[in-house]
C-alpha cells in the first residue's frame, strides 16, 4: 500500500513528496502531463524567480486582503527557509537588486532538476502521463482512481493548481474532484492579468512604460486604495506589476484612475506645477511633465486631450487649466472592458476555502488526512516570486505533517 499519494508535480506538489519522503513516508506522485512542472518551467519567462528577499511582515503584505494568513503560514516555511533549502541541495542562487532570487544560471530546467533529482534520491516514485479521475475515503483508507490504475493510500496531497495557463496543466478540472468530496471552492478568477480598454488615443502609446506610476480605484469592500508601481501601456490596454498585483481587486466594468506621474496625487500635482512656475516661468508646460520622467509622446496625446496648448509659458497657466491638467496626469479615468484570458492570467484566484483547511498542516478541516498545497487554495500574491514561494511553503507543510501522521 502506498502510504502518501501527492497529486500533481508543480513546485508545490514536488516539495511537499520530497518533504515527505524525507521524513519517511512512502510517497508516489502522480503528474497528468508527460512532463513534471510545466508551469514552473515557464515562470519568470523561463529564468523563474522562486522568491523574494525581505522579512515575513515584508512578505505578507504581497497577498492582498490575505496578508496575516500567508503570515501564518510563511512563518512555517518562510523564503530564508526556501533559500536555504535550495543551497543545501546545491542549487547556485543569484538575488538580483530588485530583491528577486533565481537559479545562477538563469533557468528553471535546474530549479526543476533539482527537484527531481531530489525526490529520486529519496526513493519516492513519480508516474507521469495518468490523471487523477476520483478520490474516495474508505474508513481510514483513500482510494485514488486514474485513468489507468486504482492506488490506495493514507494520506493523499492535492496540489493541482489552478486553472490558468491551461497548456501547462492546470485547466481546473481537479476542482470538481474537492467539490465531490464536499468542500467548498471560491469561485476562480484571473490573477496577475493584464486589463483590456478600449481607449484608443492611449492604446497608441503602446510600449511605453513609467517606473513609478499611480493608480487609484475601490475594491468591491468600498476601501480605497493607492498603489505605486510599474506601468506599461501595451496594444490593448494596461500591464505591468502595478496592474498585475492589483488585479485580484478587479472586474469588467470597473473604473480605475491612473497617475502617470511621480507625484503622489493630483493635488501634489499642482503644488509642484506652481513651485515649478515660481522658478522656471518662462519654460513651457510641456517641459515641466517632461522634465518628469513623462515621455514627450505621452505629454502629446495628455494635452491633445486636454485642448490644451503645450507650448505656452508656465507663468500663464490659468488655475482652471491647472486644474485639468493635474486630473488628466495624475487622475486618468479608464475603464476595464475585459480582463486578461487565462493564457495570459499568471496565477489563480479563488480555490478551495481558506475556512475548511487547518493552516498549521494545509490539512482539510472535512477529511482527515487529506491536504491541499500550492495555487489551488484560495490565496495568491503579487509578481516577483511571491506565488511560487506560497506553492513551496504550503507544500513542505503538507509534506511535513502527512508524514507524521503515522
Amino acid at each position: 500500500m502506498d502510504k502518501i499519494i501527492v497529486i500533481g508535480a508543480g513546485p508545490a506538489g514536488l516539495m511537499a513528496a520530497i518533504t515527505a519522503a524525507k521524513n519517511g513516508g512512502t510517497v508516489l506522485l502522480f503528474e497528468k502531463n508527460a512532463h513534471p512542472a510545466k508551469k514552473l518551467s515557464i515562470s519568470g519567462t523561463g529564468q523563474c524567480n522562486f522568491t523574494h528577499d525581505g522579512d515575513i511582515a515584508f512578505f505578507a503584505q504581497h497577498y492582498g486582503e490575505k496578508g496575516k494568513i500567508a503570515s501564518r503560514i510563511l512563518k512555517r516555511f518562510s523564503n530564508e527557509d526556501l533559500i536555504n533549502f535550495f543551497k543545501d541541495l546545491g542549487l547556485e542562487i543569484y538575488r538580483r537588486e530588485d530583491g528577486k532570487y533565481f537559479p545562477i544560471s538563469m533557468r528553471s530546467s535546474d530549479v526543476i532538476d533539482c527537484l527531481l533529482c531530489t525526490y529520486d534520491f529519496l526513493g519516492g516514485k513519480l508516474i507521469l502521463n495518468d490523471p487523477v479521475i476520483s478520490i474516495e475515503k474508505k474508513e481510514t483508507i483513500f482510494l485514488v482512481s486514474t485513468e489507468k490504475k486504482r492506488y490506495t493510500a493514507n494520506s493523499v496531497i492535492c496540489a493541482t493548481g489552478g486553472y490558468t495557463y491551461p497548456k501547462t496543466g492546470s485547466d481546473g478540472q481537479f476542482f470538481s474532484i474537492i467539490e465531490n468530496l464536499n468542500h467548498h471552492i471560491v469561485p476562480l478568477g484571473k490573477g496577475l492579468s493584464p486589463i483590456i480598454t478600449q481607449d484608443e488615443a492611449i492604446l497608441m502609446l503602446s510600449g511605453i512604460s513609467f517606473k513609478n506610476a499611480g493608480l487609484l480605484f475601490r475594491t468591491k469592500k468600498g476601501k480605497q486604495l493607492n498603489p505605486r508601481g510599474e506601468l506599461l501601456i501595451t496594444h490593448r490596454g494596461f500591464s505591468g506589476p502595478l496592474i498585475l498585483d492589483n488585479s485580484r481587486y478587479f472586474e469588467k466594468g470597473m473604473k480605475i484612475y491612473l497617475n502617470f506621474t511621480p507625484f503622489q496625487d493630483k493635488e501634489m500635482l499642482k503644488k509642484n506645477m506652481l513651485d515649478y512656475s515660481e522658478k522656471h516661468g518662462k519654460k513651457s508646460l510641456a517641459a515641466f511633465f517632461t522634465d518628469h520622467t513623462i515621455p514627450k509622446r505621452m505629454v502629446n496625446t495628455l494635452f491633445n486631450m486636454a485642448k490644451i496648448d503645450k507650448d505656452i509659458p508656465l507663468s500663464n497657466l490659468t488655475a482652471e487649466d491647472r486644474k485639468k491638467l493635474s486630473k488628466i496626469f495624475a487622475e486618468y479615468p479608464t475603464t476595464i472592458q475585459e480582463m486578461g484570458s487565462i493564457n495570459n492570467s499568471m496565477v489563480t484566484t479563488g480555490g478551495i476555502a481558506l475556512s475548511e483547511i487547518k493552516l498549521s498542516t494545509m490539512e482539510s478541516k472535512i477529511i482527515n488526512a487529506l491536504y491541499f498545497c500550492g495555487e489551488m487554495i484560495d490565496i495568491d500574491g503579487d509578481t516577483g516570486g511571491y506565488n511560487i514561494q506560497m506553492a513551496f511553503s504550503t507544500g513542505f507543510i503538507a509534506g511535513l505533517a502527512a508524514s507524521r501522521r503515522g
